[in-house]
């Protein structure tokens, strides 16, 4: 059953999605209207998402204060780099930039987001050496696919100068630690699921946005205004409504139906990883990058299965011994 704070969270964020969405999709609006509305609701809804992070790492009921901070200056920092780039476009109307003082704030987001993240990890039911199996399964898998559809392009494009190309390199490999670490998150922790989930859900929506961002403009099509926007507004709320999810206590009911989902969560980007070497494979386009990734993936995933039979073992020697007694 879920809690009126987090009902009415829930609630809010869809009323602001949905109204911006329907906004960018009606196209009634003049290009500097679109413009005004979309750089400031970006700053805004990052800014209060950390405040609401800061709010409850303050005051300390979660057990995840830490990581809740940590939240916070990653949504603050984005929200200020967010703030420069909309005083650029709408007061001093010249084109930012690239890099920008605006790309620290941005970058701070998921430097703290991959902090926040591992401070949260607790409470599991695995193996030390079978959760870093995991880790590499999913960030093997997790490159492999962006390699595919993000950074080779970003790679071959380059840049003007050696800094924008690192710069442009920096957004996909930060949001694909972070992906990563959240799903390490998700199959590690045993209580407090349902904020876990919902915050992954959100740093999930901002990989993806920045994703998209990446290529659009690595393709020179991305705009103000773009369904790509939506995505970071989608990120910042729902990282709040799970700050608020996590100050009221979850039944244990609405939790046990994650508890089977950890197990099989790494399989997830191993499935997509092996897609992408197929297809590549198939088109005859296999780069070193996906190779060295494959090698990876497979050994780790051939490790997991040797630590799982290992543990069905023992798990069936215990059961033998209590049986005897």
């Amino acid at each position: 059953m879920v809690r009126p704070r987090t009902l009415a969270a829930v609630g809010t964020a869809s009323f602001v999605l949905v109204t911006f969405s329907v906004f960018l999709l009606a196209g009634h609006a003049s290009e500097h209207t679109v413009l005004v509305v979309n750089n400031l609701l970006q700053t805004v809804s990052a800014l209060a998402g950390g405040l609401v992070c800061a709010l409850v790492a303050w005051r300390g009921r979660t057990g995840r204060g830490t990581g809740w901070a940590a939240m916070a200056v990653a949504l603050v920092g984005w929200g200020l780099g967010q703030a420069y780039w909309s005083w650029s476009e709408i007061i001093a109307k010249v084109e930012t930039p690239f890099p920008s003082p605006a790309d620290i704030g941005f970058l701070i987001f998921p430097v703290a987001a991959a902090i926040a993240v591992l401070l949260m990890q607790r409470g599991h039911g695995r193996g030390h050496l079978r959760s870093m199996c995991d880790g590499l399964i999913v960030a093997s898998a997790l490159f492999m696919i962006s390699w595919a559809v993000v950074l080779a392009p970003v790679y071959s494009a380059g840049g003007d100068t050696r800094l924008a190309f690192l710069v442009s390199l920096a957004y996909p490999l930060g949001d694909l630690v972070v992906v990563a670490l959240v799903f390490r998150l998700l199959s590690m922790t045993t209580d407090g699921r349902l904020p876990m989930a919902i915050l992954s859900l959100g740093l999930i929506a901002m990989g993806v946005a920045d994703s998209g961002f990446t290529y659009l403009s690595t393709a020179g099509t991305y705009h103000t205004g773009s369904v790509i926007d939506v995505g970071w507004v989608a990120a910042f709320l729902i990282c709040a409504v799970a700050a608020v999810s996590d100050t009221e206590q979850q039944r244990r009911e609405v939790e046990s139906k994650f508890l089977g989902v950890g197990l099989y969560l790494p399989l997830l980007p191993f499935a997509g990883g092996l897609i992408v070497l197929v297809v590549e494979a198939w088109r005859g386009d296999l780069s070193r990058p996906l190779v060295i990734g494959g090698a990876v993936l497979f050994t780790m995933i051939s490790i997991r299965q040797m630590l799982v039979l290992a543990e069905n073992s023992m798990l069936i020697d215990t059961v033998r011994q209590r049986e005897e007694q």
